[in-house]
C-alpha cells in the first residue's frame, strides 16, 4: 500500500512538471528591453512563451503615443479605437483580443494576463504599431525603435502644394496672417510627429500634398538644406519623400486627427477651383524636307533703321503701317521715334504721331474704328487715347507707380481689341514677374484688371502672351496667383496643367471667368512655356508652341506646334524637329492656319533661317537664309500677304505669293 502511494505521488509530480514546461513553457529569466535606445522596466516583467516575447501592452504602445484601454465585458484590448467603432464585432471566446485603430491583430500566441496586465508577442504588435523589433538572444534583450533609417527632422514650412484633389498652392509669406498661421500649424504637426516603419496601409484614399522646406536638418543639426518634400496623406499615416534624395523617406504617424485638421485649416482659405477642360491630344512627329514650298518670298526694300521693332497695321488701309524705332542721341542716350509707310513697307517716314506731347513706346489702333487710337508714352508709361486719328490726345490711364524703377515700374506694352465690340480694349502690363491683363470696356474712360473679378494675376517666368479670338474669346499662357484685392498671392502647382511654368487658359467674358485647357502631363511632365502663335479666323482656331520650361539647352527639352480649331477642346500637334528656334517667335496665316513662319538655326555657327510649315508642323522647309541675330519677331499681314520680320532689330519685309496663283 505504502508503495502504490509513493508511485502515485511521483506521477502526479511528474504531471505537474510536465504541465508547467509544455503547456506555459515559460521561462522566468529576466528579459531586458530598450525602446529608441534606452534601458527601460515596466512594471510586469516580460515573459518568453514558446519562443516569442510577451511583454505588458499597455506598456510599450504607451511609450509611443498610442492610447489603450481595456474592455473588460468583451476581453479586449483597444489601442486608438473607439467602442463604438467595434459594434457588431463582439466576441464571446475566451481568449483576449487585441485591436489596432478598429482591425483586430492576429497573434500566434494568445495573449495573456500577468499581475493585472496584459502581455501580449511583442512583435506582432510591434510591427502592427510600426515600430522596429530586435531580439538578441545572447543577451535575453529585445529593442523597439521607431526611427526607420535616417533622421530627419522638419524645422519650418514654406508652402504647401495641393496636388491631389486640389491645385493650388499656398505660400507662407512674411508676418503673421491667416494663412501663415495655417502654414505653422501643419508645421508643428508634421515636426511632432511619430516616426514609424511603412508602407503605408492599402485600401485608404490617399492625398497628395507638395512642401517646399526651408532649413530641413538631416542627422546634424549644423547640416541643412532646402528641398522639395511630397506629403501622401493616407488616413492617420503619411508618408514624406525628400526630392532627389529617397535615402530620407519617413512615413508618420498621427494619433487623432491631427494631420486632417491641418490641412483643412489651409484647404478653408483656398480660393474656389479653376474650370478645366480635358481635351483630346494627338502628338505626331515633325520633320524637315527639302524642296520648295507652296509660294513664293520676295524681299520687299525698304529705307528703314536697324533698331526696329513690331508693326502697327492700320486694318482698314492695311498698306499703312508704324513701327517704333530706336535712335541713338547724344544728349538722351537714345530715344524711340515712330515711323510710318502707306505703301506697305516700300517707302517709310519718321512722323510726330502726338504732336510732341510724348513719344510712343506701344500703340494699337482699333479694327473697328481706325480713328481710334491707344499709346504708351516711353517715358512715364501712361496710356494715352485718341478718337480723331491721332490728331489729339487725351489722357487714359496714368502710371500707378511712376517713381518705380526697372524692372519693378508697371510698362504697358501691346494693345489687344476685341472685335466683337469697339468700347473693350485690352492692354498688357508688365512689372518684374507680374504680368496685369487691363481692360477698359467704355472705350477707355476708365481702366480695371481684366482678370480682378476672378481674383486671378497672371504671371512668368517669361511675359504671359495673349491672344483675342474672332469671337473676343481671350487665351493666354502664364503662371497664375490669386489675390483679391492684392492681398494673398496663391501659385499653382504643377499637376494638371497648372504648374510653375506657363498653363493655357481662356476667358469669353472679358476675363469675369477663366478656364483652364488641361493640356495632359505626356505632353510635357516638365514645367511648361506656352507661347501664344496666332489665331484663325474662324472662331476656336488657335495655334500655340509648347514646350518644357526646364534649364537646360534648347535641343535637350522637347517643343511642339499644337493647334485647335474647337476653342481647346481637341489638339493636333507636332514635335518640332529644329535643334534651336531662335527667340522662340512664329507668325501663322489666319487666312491658313496650318500655314506657320518661324526662325531656325541648325548649329551655333551657322546662320539663320526663315523656315515654315504648310501643314500644322508635320514637315518644315527652309525658305530664307537671314543675316545672323538675335531677338526675331514676327508679323504675318494677311491683307497683303506680307511677312513683317526683325532679327536683331534689323527689319526684313517679305511679300508672299502663292504658286497657285503665278
Amino acid at each position: 500500500m505504502a508503495r502504490r502511494m509513493m508511485v502515485l505521488i511521483w506521477i502526479v509530480a511528474m504531471l505537474a512538471t510536465l504541465l508547467v514546461q509544455g503547456t506555459a513553457k515559460a521561462s522566468t529569466s529576466v528579459i531586458a528591453i530598450k525602446i529608441n535606445g534606452s534601458a527601460v522596466t515596466p512594471d510586469v516583467a516580460p515573459q518568453l512563451v514558446n519562443g516569442r516575447v510577451l511583454v505588458p501592452l499597455r506598456f510599450i504602445a504607451e511609450a509611443f503615443g498610442h492610447r489603450v484601454e481595456w474592455d473588460a465585458a468583451n476581453r479586449r484590448v483597444l489601442i486608438d479605437t473607439m467602442p463604438s467603432m467595434l459594434a457588431g464585432d463582439e466576441i464571446s471566446a475566451p481568449e483576449i483580443s487585441v485591436y489596432l485603430e478598429a482591425r483586430r491583430i492576429a497573434t500566434d500566441v494568445p495573449p495573456m494576463v500577468v499581475g493585472g496586465r496584459v502581455l501580449v508577442p511583442l512583435r506582432a504588435v510591434s510591427e502592427a504599431l510600426g515600430l522596429n523589433v530586435s531580439w538578441d538572444a545572447s543577451t535575453r534583450s529585445v529593442s523597439v525603435d521607431d526611427i526607420v533609417g535616417h533622421r530627419l527632422r522638419l524645422y519650418s514650412l514654406d508652402q504647401i502644394s495641393f496636388v491631389r484633389p486640389a491645385h493650388w498652392s499656398l505660400y507662407r509669406g512674411d508676418g503673421q496672417s491667416p494663412k501663415g498661421e495655417a502654414i505653422d500649424r501643419l508645421a508643428r504637426v508634421l515636426i511632432q510627429a511619430r516616426e514609424v516603419k511603412g508602407p503605408l496601409p492599402e485600401g485608404v484614399t490617399t492625398s497628395l500634398y507638395s512642401l517646399d522646406v526651408r532649413s530641413l536638418p538631416i542627422d546634424d543639426e549644423s547640416q541643412r538644406f532646402e528641398a522639395w518634400i511630397t506629403l501622401e496623406h493616407a488616413g492617420r499615416y503619411a508618408r514624406l519623400t525628400v526630392e532627389d534624395h529617397p535615402e530620407f523617406d519617413r512615413y508618420l504617424y498621427f494619433p487623432g486627427d491631427e494631420l486632417t485638421q491641418a490641412i483643412k485649416a489651409i484647404q478653408d482659405l483656398l480660393p474656389p477651383p479653376i474650370a478645366s477642360i480635358e481635351p483630346r491630344v494627338e502628338i505626331g512627329e515633325g520633320r524637315i524636307v527639302e524642296g520648295e514650298p507652296g509660294f513664293t518670298l520676295t524681299e520687299i526694300s525698304h529705307n528703314l533703321g536697324e533698331k526696329v521693332f513690331s508693326p502697327v497695321i492700320n486694318p482698314n488701309r492695311p498698306e499703312e503701317m508704324y513701327v517704333r524705332v530706336y535712335e541713338r542721341s547724344a544728349e538722351t542716350g537714345g530715344e524711340y521715334f515712330t515711323w510710318k509707310t502707306e505703301d506697305g513697307g516700300r517707302t517709310w517716314e519718321k512722323v510726330d504721331l502726338t504732336g510732341g506731347a510724348f513719344n510712343v513706346l506701344a500703340m494699337g489702333i482699333s479694327p473697328l474704328d481706325p480713328s481710334v487710337i491707344f499709346a504708351t508714352d516711353w517715358q512715364e508709361s501712361n496710356i494715352y487715347r485718341s478718337t480723331d486719328g491721332g490728331r489729339t490726345w487725351t489722357l487714359s490711364r496714368p502710371n500707378p507707380n511712376p517713381k518705380a524703377q526697372p524692372p519693378y515700374k508697371p510698362v504697358v506694352g501691346r494693345y489687344f481689341f476685341d472685335p466683337t465690340d469697339p468700347n473693350r480694349v485690352y492692354a498688357l502690363e508688365t512689372a518684374k514677374y507680374v504680368a496685369t491683363l487691363l481692360g477698359t470696356s467704355d472705350g477707355g474712360e476708365t481702366w480695371s484688371p481684366a482678370n480682378k473679378a476672378s481674383g486671378l494675376w497672371f504671371f512668368g517666368p517669361h511675359m504671359i502672351n495673349p491672344a483675342l479670338d474672332t469671337d473676343g474669346t481671350i487665351y493666354l499662357g502664364a503662371g497664375l496667383r490669386y489675390g483679391k484685392d492684392d492681398l494673398n498671392m496663391w501659385g499653382l502647382n504643377r499637376e494638371q496643367g497648372l504648374n510653375q511654368g506657363h498653363s493655357l487658359f481662356k476667358s469669353p467674358d472679358g476675363g469675369l471667368t477663366w478656364t483652364n485647357i488641361n493640356l495632359p502631363p505626356y505632353v510635357t511632365s516638365f514645367p511648361a512655356y506656352i507661347e501664344m502663335v496666332g489665331t484663325g479666323r474662324e472662331p476656336g482656331t488657335l495655334v500655340i508652341h509648347y514646350s518644357e520650361n526646364r534649364p537646360v539647352a534648347w535641343e535637350q527639352s522637347r517643343h511642339f506646334l499644337l493647334s485647335t480649331v474647337d476653342g481647346g477642346q481637341t489638339w493636333r500637334g507636332f514635335s518640332l524637329p529644329f535643334k534651336s528656334i531662335i527667340g522662340e517667335s512664329y507668325a501663322v496665316n489666319p487666312d491658313r492656319p496650318e500655314q506657320v513662319f518661324t526662325v531656325i538655326k541648325e548649329q551655333s555657327d551657322t546662320p539663320p533661317y526663315l523656315a515654315v510649315t504648310e501643314d500644322g508642323g508635320a514637315s518644315w522647309r527652309r525658305v530664307k537664309e537671314l543675316e545672323d541675330g538675335s531677338s526675331p519677331t514676327l508679323d504675318f499681314i494677311p491683307e497683303t500677304n506680307t511677312l513683317f520680320a526683325t532679327l536683331s532689330y534689323r527689319p526684313y519685309l517679305f511679300q508672299i505669293v502663292s504658286r497657285e496663283g503665278e
